[in-house]
């Protein structure tokens, strides 16, 4: 009890200098999500208490030998330089079941080694209210901000990613990937975020032009994400909402060549001891005026976790894509999955994914399998 007392109470001392944990450790601890990362956003680099505290001591599997505090690398060199990585490497393979789907549609027999992140981060702390903050990925993927404090207030400026749900960290997710929040979409404008122990918003208005830094045309895009914490005991609840709106193209000399981007949704999770179960469910809305269309999609994302013992997670997945316009293409993906922490600075992941569906569609009956070595630190 005393240890989970400390934990809290330095997690809510960091809160103004750090922000956005993994989904699962954040809800687990029933810490802020500002507990272990610098981006206020989402993902990235972890704070001085996610990579020295909560990585080291709660995360991998204890061994009989007593941790080493000595370290190479140093993630705090000095008082006001961090530094960090990521590196997840994966073997993926895709296996196509049998349907009905046409030879044209087939979804072909894929097995890779795939570098899925590459990120180095470094943070300077300029003074007690001033942060920049680097995030320089693999495949052209950057993040750099200024961070600046006002108590529990933070103002960003810069490329971020897009204050939206749960930041899962595998892209392949639906989500992520069809939802719009690929591994390199960031975008450059303004945010603000408000972090306390029980309340997080966090809202921005920026180009909305993706991958690029400048815009196409006078409309900004704007993106907002909520969420309230309870429970401190044997069951912790959270709670929020999130919607992301973006008009790309122009309407000139009569011919409209906007696409509106509407995206909203909520998220939740619900622990209790070593097991738990998050998710996020989503509607997309896509207005193509070229087109004289609309779609619109129902995606989600649901999780049981359990901890079987610290640095041991088992997972079951259960993913759900619909397009609301088309009758009988419901996509399900059912997945599961373990992963381990052996060591500091090391996860190895083990994931299988097969998808239910109409036999007449080509993702009937694919299964996807995927091993992954994470180093960070």
């Amino acid at each position: 009890m005393k240890t989970r007392v400390l934990l809290v109470a330095s997690a809510l001392l960091l809160v103004a200098e750090t922000a956005a944990a993994m989904p699962r450790f954040a809800a687990r601890t029933a810490l802020p999500c500002a507990a272990c990362h610098v981006n206020p956003n989402g993902g990235g680099m972890r704070s001085s208490f996610g990579a020295s505290v909560y990585a080291t001591r709660f995360l991998p599997i204890p061994t009989s030998e007593p941790a080493k505090s000595d370290r190479w690398l140093d993630p705090q060199p000095t008082r006001t330089i961090g530094l960090g990585a990521d590196l997840r490497a994966i073997y993926s393979g895709l296996e196509p079941g049998e349907n009905d789907a046409p030879e044209d549609f087939e979804i072909p027999r894929d097995h890779s080694f795939f570098l899925m992140q590459a990120d180095l981060y470094l943070r300077a702390d300029v003074t007690g209210w001033l942060t920049l903050y680097h995030d320089q990925g693999v495949y052209g993927a950057f993040e750099s901000v200024a961070l600046a404090r006002a108590g529990p207030v933070t103002f960003t400026a810069g490329r971020f990613v897009a204050p939206y749900g749960w930041k899962l960290a595998n892209h392949t997710a639906w989500t992520r990937e069809r939802l719009g929040f690929g591994a390199t979409e960031r975008e450059v404008g303004l945010g603000v975020g408000l972090e306390t122990a029980l309340v997080s918003v966090q809202a921005a208005v920026f180009n909305g032009a993706g991958d690029d830094l400048l815009d196409d045309n006078l409309a900004k895009g704007v993106s907002a994400r909520a969420e309230v914490r309870l429970g401190q005991g044997a069951v912790r609840a959270r709670a929020g909402g999130s919607v992301y709106w973006n008009v790309a193209g122009e309407d000139e000399d009569g011919v409209d060549e906007r696409i509106e981007d509407l995206r909203a949704g909520g998220f939740y999770a619900v622990f209790a001891g070593r097991l738990g179960l998050l998710g996020q469910v989503d509607y997309r809305r896509l207005d193509d005026r070229a087109a004289d269309g609309i779609r619109g999609h129902l995606i989600g994302y649901h999780e049981l976790s359990f901890l079987a013992w610290q640095g041991v997670d088992l997972r079951v997945t259960w993913e759900h894509l619909d397009d609301l316009d088309v009758e009988d293409d419901l996509l399900q993906r059912l997945g599961v999955g373990v992963e381990l922490y052996p060591a500091h600075g090391m996860e190895v992941q083990l994931l299988a994914r097969y998808v239910l569906a109409d036999a007449r569609l080509p993702e009937s009956a694919l299964l996807d399998l995927m091993a992954m070595l994470h180093l960070y630190f």
